[in-house]
């Protein structure tokens, strides 16, 4: 069985990394909403255009959604492991401290 390794020092800055994209995504869709409220109300007076734009906006929400999601579990599985390889550290360096 191969030994597992891990590194504070990359895995840390990789959660920090994946929390900052997830910021910024949350910042710009906020601004693809401000953006799709101007656009329904340029195309206020084209009920065909409104139309098919709401339908493509309302996939992008979903999607955007689901993108969102997935960001946020994997950063609080990177978070999370990281946790229990400490934690487990500690519990094994205890467990031999006995012996020192």
């Amino acid at each position: 069985m191969a030994d597992m390794q891990y590194d504070p020092t990359y895995i840390e800055p990789l959660y920090t990394e994946l929390h900052d994209h997830f910021k910024t995504l949350v910042a710009q869709g906020h601004d693809m909403q401000t953006a799709a409220k101007k656009m329904e109300h340029a195309w206020a007076d084209n009920e065909g255009s409104l139309g098919e734009f709401r339908k493509v906006h309302a996939k992008w929400d979903n999607e955007f959604s689901d993108t969102l999601k997935t960001l946020n579990a994997v950063a609080a599985a990177v978070e999370g492991a990281l946790r229990r390889a400490i934690s487990t550290d500690v519990k094994v360096g205890d467990g031999f401290s006995m012996y020192a």
